[in-house]
């Protein structure tokens, strides 16, 4: 009786564990279908800075700025949450498998506490990394983007900015040069019909340019850190998901040997009680 007890205790634990992850889970979902609205219109603006860049270089492709020496500058966007699987330590990997060769002269900034958990336990960089907290909602990556346009300002020291990041709808994770910005020109998809006359500006082409690199880099920091969160929430859902399978599992197969206990000691009571029986005659 004591060992169905027990087993009865343990899965009262499972079912609230299970719970706890279902609810979890649950918020997971709800966070995807705000950001699935938000990820699509900043894909949209995404195409139409591009299209404005085609345009522009296509007549004045000799105003891209000129950037001198190598210093690079790498962002790491990961979680601040976890339960969702090893979406920071493929992070870590892109990044040593991409820039191994020239991580001693890296300046890194990681963004999430559970990425930076696992960066404080490797020498990846020789000056130290920059952390910022990462955002758990949508809501907040406003406020993160500020933070980490504010940590750019203040370092001042790169020629080049990376992004290591989730990309969506993709799910898989992404190099993306962002600063200097529309190097490779090929990689903006332009049109095979270019307009004909050349675009007429308020501004000299080469303050034009820099108000288009600002613009592109800030609207690149918010799809990055919102493809991110939503690729991380996607991934949270499946492994929760999982999870609750699993522990769905063990509970099933508690139940089976918990009746499979009371079935014994039911027949163990009979047993006892035609033993204790006086015959009459």
């Amino acid at each position: 009786m004591a060992r169905y007890h027990e087993l009865g205790h343990y899965r009262e634990k499972l079912d609230d564990i299970h719970g706890i992850m279902h609810s979890m889970k649950t918020l997971a979902q709800m966070e995807t279908h705000k950001l699935g609205k938000v990820t699509d219109e900043q894909h949209a603006i995404q195409q139409q800075i591009n299209a404005v860049a085609c345009d522009f270089l296509h007549f004045y492709r000799n105003n891209l700025p000129q950037y001198q020496g190598n210093q690079k500058t790498v962002l790491l966007i990961g979680s601040e949450r976890g339960f969702c699987g090893d979406f920071n330590p493929k992070i870590i990997e892109t990044f040593e498998q991409q820039f191994s060769a020239e991580r001693s002269t890296i300046q890194m900034i990681a963004i999430g506490n559970k990425l930076v958990s696992l960066l404080e336990s490797k020498a990846l960089a020789a000056s130290k990394p920059h952390f910022l907290p990462g955002a758990n909602v949508c809501e907040e990556v406003g406020n993160l983007s500020e933070r980490l346009i504010k940590t750019l300002t203040d370092l001042q020291t790169s020629d080049e900015l990376y992004a290591v990041y989730h990309a969506y709808p993709e799910e898989t994770i992404q190099v993306e040069q962002l600063l200097p910005a529309f190097t490779d020109h090929a990689e903006l998809n332009c049109p095979q019909s270019l307009p004909s006359h050349e675009p007429l500006l308020n501004l000299s082409n080469q303050a034009f340019m820099l108000e288009l690199t600002d613009h592109a880099l800030l609207h690149n920091l918010h799809h990055i850190l919102y493809d991110s969160l939503m690729a991380e929430n996607l991934q949270r859902v499946r492994h929760l998901e999982n999870a609750t399978r699993h522990l769905e599992q063990k509970s099933e197969t508690l139940r089976k040997r918990m009746n499979v206990l009371r079935q014994e000691e039911i027949i163990e009571e009979i047993e006892v009680i035609l033993l204790n029986q006086v015959d009459p005659r």
